[in-house]
């Protein structure tokens, strides 16, 4: 049974807070988190990040990013990646890790970092895409039962 999820991308400002963001849409009695490996303490995630997860019902902006640190991996079940280059760089600082840092979808989430609303919609529906497809997964390991994003 996973007592909690954290899903970390590089700087916790766009990808890893939206998946945060749905994934405690979809089953809020998990310990759900985000954070980053090269984040910053402190930030707000990006606007078209907030904007998108307000169209969506979802609300990040009070979201504020936090670097990944040793504690947060004692705390956390699984560890949900935003793409290859991020597993492998946190399998490298972490080895004891190793089974429980998986990719979020199979082909990588890209980082939508200071780009057009337009990327961050697609950003958006491939996180939806990857966060329904891990929970059948995620419920069967928490025992929980969780609904559907859209």
């Amino acid at each position: 049974m996973i007592r909690g999820i954290l899903f970390l991308c590089v700087g916790n400002l766009c990808r890893s807070p939206m998946a945060e963001g749905l994934l405690r849409q979809c089953m809020p009695e998990l310990n759900i988190a985000s954070a980053g490996l090269q984040a910053k303490v402190g930030m707000p995630p990006e606007p078209h990040a907030v904007d998108v997860m307000h169209a969506h019902g979802v609300d990040i902006s009070r979201h504020r990013s936090r670097p990944l640190n040793r504690s947060m991996l004692s705390t956390y079940d699984m560890v949900l990646v935003m793409d290859n280059r991020l597993k492998h760089e946190v399998l490298s600082r972490y080895p004891h890790l190793r089974g429980r840092v998986h990719v979020l979808a199979e082909d990588g989430i890209a980082d939508p970092y200071q780009q057009s609303y337009d990327v961050f919609v697609d950003c958006y529906t491939r996180i939806a895409t990857a966060v329904n497809a891990w929970q059948p997964r995620l419920r069967a390991l928490a025992g929980a039962f969780a609904r559907d994003v859209s």
